[in-house]
C-alpha cells in the first residue's frame, strides 16, 4: 500500500468533519473503481456549506459562519487532508448545498495502492535544519517521547495541536516547539523524529 497510514489519516480527517456538522441525518463513506482510478467519496446530509466559504473549509483554523451549525472550526484536519492528497498526485473536491448536504471526494491512480509506486519521500536533508536546533533549550525526554508517537503515527495534525499546547504548558521551550510545528507544516516527519530521537539518545 502506498502510503497507507496517511490515507487512513485523511480518509478519518474528512469523516470526523462530516460527522462533525450533521446534527442529524447520514454520513456515508464509499469507494468507487473508476477506469484505472479509486475514488474515495464521503457524503453527508448535513446542513451545506455556502459557496463563497467552501475553499476556505481548506484553511487551517476555518469557522463556518453564517450556517445554522454552531461555529465551530475545522482545524487542520481538512487543511492537512488537502496537503496529503496533493502529495500523493491528485486534489480534495467538494459539492455543497445548503440545507441538503455536502460530498467530499478525491482520486488516486489504483497503481498507487498496489504498491507498484513508492509512497511520497517527505524526508527533509538534514542539512535543510542544520544547525538551527544546537542553541535551542530541548524540553524534557518525557515530552520528547509524545513527539516521537506523533511522528511515529504519522499524525501531522497531532504534532500541530501537540505543539501549541506544550508552547502554553512550557514557555521556556517555545522556540523548540515552533521549531517542529515549521517542520510538521512541511511534513518533515522524518527530520522531527530524527531531532528528537538524537536528544533521547534512541
Amino acid at each position: 500500500m502506498a502510503d497507507e497510514k496517511r490515507l487512513r489519516q485523511v480518509l478519518l480527517n474528512i469523516l470526523s468533519n462530516a460527522i462533525k456538522f450533521t446534527e442529524k441525518g447520514q454520513v456515508c463513506f464509499h469507494v468507487y473503481l473508476l477506469d484505472s482510478r479509486l475514488r474515495f467519496e464521503v457524503k453527508d446530509t448535513g446542513c451545506g456549506i455556502p459557496e463563497d466559504k467552501q475553499l476556505r473549509l481548506f484553511q487551517p483554523f476555518h469557522s463556518i459562519k453564517g450556517t445554522d451549525i454552531n461555529d465551530e472550526g475545522t482545524g487542520l484536519g481538512l487543511y492537512i487532508s488537502r496537503i496529503l492528497v496533493r502529495m500523493m498526485g491528485s486534489d480534495i473536491n467538494i459539492k455543497s448545498e445548503m440545507n441538503k448536504g455536502t460530498t467530499v471526494w478525491f482520486d488516486l491512480p489504483d497503481i498507487l495502492l498496489s504498491g507498484e509506486t513508492q509512497k511520497p519521500d517527505i524526508k527533509r536533508s538534514h542539512s535543510d535544519t542544520g544547525n538551527q536546533n544546537t542553541d535551542i533549550p530541548f524540553p524534557p525526554d518525557r515530552v520528547l517521547h509524545e513527539l516521537i508517537e506523533f511522528t511515529m503515527a504519522g499524525d501531522v495534525s497531532g504534532i500541530m495541536e501537540w505543539t501549541d499546547i506544550q508552547s502554553k504548558k512550557l514557555p521556556t521551550f517555545k522556540l523548540f516547539f515552533q521549531m517542529i510545528r515549521d517542520l510538521a507544516s512541511k511534513l518533515q516527519l522524518t527530520e522531527i523524529q530524527r531531532i528528537a530521537e538524537k536528544k533521547t539518545g534512541q
